[in-house]
């Protein structure tokens, strides 16, 4: 269906006028994301956690292959965001708190979708979006009326601050070549970044020296002073996906006028040299692609992204590894749910679309064990206690304290088996676990894995050791949702970079 949709704009474009070439945007986040069949992989905070930019770089070479084969060009990822608030609904897509980590492993997602040698040179290579610039993930607590912080917030921290946490991630993307920014539709001090001729004009072109499209957020010119300024600001591309018409109109009649001539020159040659570089005149879409979305070598790195994601927070009692061949019974909300596994961004905006193929953890796990149903027959007791799907503004909540009832429910059935017991987060942020430590002997973070469950069960089966490392810190209280590494009185119940081994 998409492929279908794309040719069909494909052809449109070549036969206009100019024939100029179409760059088709989608956001293909963890994988080629709104695809049913596609791999999705572990989101940012579980690859943060991996703290392997080889491996991150992989992804997105798959993920640029399994988008191109549906004909897009262009994706609204990776994410540079720098998360300070675990309340906020996007946690999961900051690689980490650490303002280094994470623009390590952004600019090695740009190298996988555009290609080692420069955009245009990957195999088959498509445009990557930098979002949102800047300082994405640090509104202040308080700024939503659920109690934590609101996507596209109000970013209170002077100059200094924005540079170290909301600019500085960026530099090894524009280094490496990154085709497109997106530019935050939060405020920076009150002050809207869209319409910001100083981050966008002064810092990212003049400063910085990038010199490829900057894009707004959906929608975004209204909240920035209109469509006229947001392109005097030094927006190049407007998403405009509703009154795109009266936009179009609106911008032809300022050109000359309230929007200079340069102005619009630097727009519009911004936006062809980038078409060039991609490759997209006289470009057809490459049929033969199809047959790699979710083949088998895709699902195999997949597979090894989530062994690599987890990271072992306790294992009291040497509970872990488990021995293959047991009996295990198996709980939790998390269980056996391909949607929780995947989180938002996942087919559907919020997640939860279902549809699409994959292994689920209790599947994986079934794989190299036989599952009870008491656990007083079994030789371990497995919860997996996970969120329900989320992204932006839905996600955004006023406590960290966000696991269903009935998986604490399980997790009692568990302990008062007698037997030794695993406990699995599923989440898109840390949240709170300290009352209900005691429960269980092993706790893992598993983050969001994505559709390749069998990589859980290759850590916990002892296949692959635990290498994964906290990309954020993980809160003792509620009061610590936006405690940081560096912050005084940081004392959270996991420190940024923990992670145990066997």
């Amino acid at each position: 269906d998409w492929a279908g949709m794309i040719d069909d704009y494909r052809s449109a474009a070549a036969a206009s006028r100019l024939t100029i070439a179409l760059l088709y945007g989608i956001d293909a986040v963890h994988g080629a994301s709104k695809t049913v069949g596609a791999v999705l992989f572990p989101h940012n905070s579980g690859l943060g956690s991996s703290r392997n930019p080889q491996l991150v770089e992989d992804i997105g070479r798959v993920t640029a292959i399994e988008a191109a084969a549906q004909g897009m060009s262009w994706t609204f990822a990776p994410s540079f965001g720098v998360s300070f608030d675990d309340r906020w609904g996007r946690v999961f897509e900051s690689f980490s708190e650490d303002p280094e980590l994470a623009g390590l492993l952004g600019a090695a997602a740009v190298l996988g979708l555009q290609g080692r040698g420069g955009l245009g040179t990957g195999a088959p290579g498509i445009v990557a979006c930098g979002k949102h610039f800047a300082a994405d993930g640090q509104a202040k607590a308080g700024t939503s009326s659920k109690g934590g912080i609101v996507d596209r917030g109000d970013v209170q921290i002077n100059e200094e601050a924005m540079r170290k946490y909301g600019i500085a991630p960026y530099l090894p993307a524009i280094k490496a070549g990154i085709g497109t920014i997106m530019v935050s539709d939060a405020r920076w001090n009150g002050v809207n970044m869209t319409g910001s001729k100083q981050l966008i004009t002064t810092i990212l072109k003049d400063e910085l020296k990038f010199k490829g499209i900057v894009a707004t957020d959906w929608e975004a010119s209204s909240a920035a002073g209109g469509v006229v300024a947001t392109v005097n600001a030094g927006v190049d591309v407007l998403m405009q996906p509703t009154d795109w018409q009266n936009v179009a109109g609106t911008i032809a009649g300022a050109i000359g006028g309230a929007i200079s001539n340069d102005r619009a020159n630097d727009a519009v040659r911004r936006v062809l040299v980038t078409k060039c570089q991609a490759g997209l005149f006289g470009k057809t879409r490459d049929n033969s692609l199809m047959s790699k979305i979710g083949s088998t070598e895709h699902r195999m790195l997949g597979r090894r992204a989530v062994s690599e994601s987890l990271v072992l927070l306790q294992n009291n009692a040497n509970a872990l590894p488990l021995k293959k061949n047991g009996k295990f019974w198996i709980a939790g909300s998390g269980a056996d749910s391909l949607e929780r596994q995947c989180g938002g961004w996942s087919v559907s905006w919020q997640g939860g679309g279902g549809g699409t193929t994959g292994t689920t953890i209790k599947a994986a796990i079934a794989a190299q064990g036989t599952i009870v149903a008491n656990a007083a027959d079994a030789d371990a007791a497995i919860v997996v206690l996970s969120e329900k799907p989320y992204a932006e503004f839905q996600g955004d909540s006023a406590t960290i304290n966000t696991l269903p009832q009935e998986d604490w429910t399980a997790l009692q059935t568990a302990r008062a088996s007698g037997k030794p017991v695993i406990a699995l987060v599923v989440s898109g942020r840390p949240v709170l676990i300290t009352e209900h430590l005691a429960q269980a002997d092993a706790w893992i973070a598993a983050w969001l894995p994505g559709t390749e469950g069998a990589g859980v069960a290759d850590v916990l089966f002892g296949d692959k050791k635990f290498t994964g490392k906290l990309s954020h810190s993980w809160p003792k209280t509620e009061a610590q949702a936006n405690s940081n590494i560096g912050d005084a009185g940081y004392a959270p119940q996991f420190m940024l970079g923990h992670g145990l081994t066997f």
